[in-house]
């Protein structure tokens, strides 16, 4: 689900001259009960989530310095998505998954521990 915000800026100058700025739309996704488990992980990485029907995703797997270890990609059915991504031959230690949708949208973000 999203949550639409529309705002823009009131900019009153050191004259006070009042401008207004463009109008920008700010996107929050809510947080619709996707979860990574198990965290901390040995072998497989498993990720489920809502979205939606026919949409296509990636979990980007990522080091701490931002680095792309990983991608797997799936779709949607019945509102739902979910990944099996195997992690055992990374090394122990703290990583990132992020899953995006086919509009480049994060849908989720999450720090996860390799046992």
């Amino acid at each position: 689900m999203d949550n639409k915000n529309f705002y823009r800026l009131r900019i009153v100058d050191k004259d006070g001259t009042i401008t207004f700025s463009g109008i920008v739309l700010l996107q929050i996704k809510i947080n619709d009960g996707s979860r990574l488990f198990p965290n901390p992980v040995k072998e497989t990485l498993f990720i489920k989530g809502t979205g939606l029907i026919n949409r296509q995703y990636q979990a980007l797997i990522m080091d701490n310095a931002g680095k792309k270890l990983s991608v797997s990609s799936t779709t949607s059915i019945d509102n739902s998505f979910s990944f099996s991504i195997p992690v055992h031959k990374l090394s122990a230690g703290n990583y990132f998954c992020t899953v995006v949708d086919d509009a480049g949208q994060t849908v989720f973000s999450k720090k996860f521990i390799k046992e």
